[in-house]
């Protein structure tokens, strides 16, 4: 369940998500997945030509790390594996963020597929905003559309309701135990819906409709509504909103993110052409 500062945005978004930090629930599943990777083959019972193989590959992965990542003398390896990892955590407490970055890379040159896939799942229960990707750290968002995210959360009360929607999405989102993508996906088109309705004065015109009428309030490029119209549909009464997307089994965190930072952005488009056409109106009500 998310925390009483996430809900109603009194903790930063770019620390909800993690984006230039990593807490210590994230490093401790990034740890556990660095030590299980490196230590369930080589502590295996077994004489095996395929344990011994897989023993001495692990061994060369420790070795490697001691010496190559970590830089320490290879006359100074501790003979004890023990004592190895005692280090390695000492080291790994200390770490900075993107260091310990720079260790899952080092150990996804040398390791399995299974090793990228579980640090994937790791950082994407916690939130963060970086995945492995072809054994390389790559961000998933920016700081730049986090601020977009928080700048929406924080408008006037114009869009009250389009910000209830986005602090809804956001909750659904970062609820580390429990994230519904789906309905996170729902109250981030929901906002804009709510929006448009604010700005059209139609409160009851679905998102497809409202977008259509902004045109008699709003300047705003045909390619851009066109997109947008594309991007997140709109069905019948009956049904309410209903994009395809939301049909789809596999909704993940990325989908529900991108939906996220992209409605926020628009959010801050109409809020500031809305601010921009009202300062217009008055200028003209004044000189009449």
């Amino acid at each position: 369940m998310t925390s009483f500062s996430e809900r109603y945005g009194y903790k930063p978004v770019r620390d909800i998500l993690q984006l230039e930090t990593m807490d210590e629930l994230l490093k401790t599943r990034l740890w556990n997945v660095i030590y299980n990777e490196l230590t369930t083959w080589h502590t295996m019972p077994g004489n095996s030509p395929h344990t011994q193989k897989k023993q001495k590959e692990c061994l060369y992965h420790i070795k490697s790390l001691w010496c190559d990542f970590l830089c320490k003398p290879a006359n100074k390896m501790p003979i004890r594996e023990e004592q190895f990892w005692f280090e390695l955590n000492e080291w790994f407490s200390r770490a900075s963020w993107y260091e310990i970055y720079d260790l899952i890379e080092a150990l996804a040159l040398r390791t399995s597929l299974l090793f990228q896939k579980r640090c994937n799942e790791a950082l994407e229960k916690e939130m963060a905003g970086y995945r492995l990707v072809d054994k390389q750290i790559a961000p998933i968002t920016n700081e730049e559309e986090l601020t977009s995210v928080q700048n929406a959360l924080s408008n006037e009360p114009l869009f009250e309701g389009a910000r209830h929607h986005l602090k809804s999405a956001l909750e659904l989102l970062s609820n580390r135990e429990n994230p519904d993508y789906r309905n996170s996906i729902k109250e981030s088109i929901s906002a804009i819906e709510s929006a448009c309705r604010v700005i059209t004065g139609d409160h009851k015109a679905e998102l497809g409709k409202a977008l259509d009428m902004l045109d008699n309030k709003l300047k705003i490029h045909g390619a851009l509504k066109s997109g947008f119209k594309s991007l997140y549909g709109y069905t019948s009464d009956e049904g309410g909103i209903r994009h395809a997307m939301l049909e789809q089994p596999d909704l993940n965190q990325e989908d529900a993110l991108y939906m996220l930072v992209t409605c926020s952005a628009f959010l801050n488009y109409l809020a500031a052409k809305s601010e921009k056409a009202n300062s217009a109106t008055s200028q003209l009500n004044v000189g009449i």
